[in-house]
């Protein structure tokens, strides 16, 4: 188990087993599993979000895909997978309005934004090595990547990821 996201009503708990392949969804009050998604062989779930909306949307580090589970407590959650990039996405950030996801690769040192709904990357930013950490402001305004190689935090411009600041930080500036 490595990534937890709290469903909106706080009642459901998402789970990203790293080594493995699904999420799984337990039940807050007392632990129980409620639900096994299957994201397919390989997958690596990792980064976690159970959007405003419903869905959960979720990167697969191992397939280089993200995820979006709509209805994913229903009895036939449907699950939608786009290709996003190699050796990642690690970590996730979705948008206030659910249409768009970024994500970080670690090895490549890039971040990519994601279509949701029509499952395509439509931007791409070579940024410095080890790239991980990453957030969008919650207005949407900016996202922020941090390199863990290089120990700086970037601030990107979430549509076009052109860089607009970066900024010095500790060591590795993994979250």
């Amino acid at each position: 188990p490595h990534e937890l996201s709290l469903s909106p009503d706080g009642e459901h708990v998402a789970l990203g087993c790293y080594g493995g392949t699904a999420v799984e969804i337990f039940r807050t009050a007392d632990l129980s599993r409620v639900k096994l998604i299957e994201l397919g062989e390989g997958a690596r779930p990792h980064g976690l979000v159970w959007h405003s909306s419903g869905s959960l949307i979720a990167s697969a580090e191992g397939r280089g895909s993200v995820f979006v589970v709509d209805q994913p407590l229903g009895p036939s959650p449907l699950v939608t997978e786009s290709p996003a990039v190699e050796g990642g996405p690690h970590l996730l950030a979705v948008s206030p309005n659910g249409r768009s996801a970024w994500g970080t690769a670690i090895h490549s040192g890039e971040v990519v934004r994601v279509d949701l709904g029509r499952g395509t990357v439509t931007h791409r930013r070579q940024l410095g090595g080890e790239t991980e950490a990453i957030a969008l402001a919650p207005d949407g305004s900016a996202l922020w990547v941090g390199s863990n190689a290089e120990n700086k935090l970037y601030q990107l411009d979430p549509e076009t990821l052109e860089v607009k600041a970066q900024f010095a930080t500790g060591t590795t500036p993994i979250r």
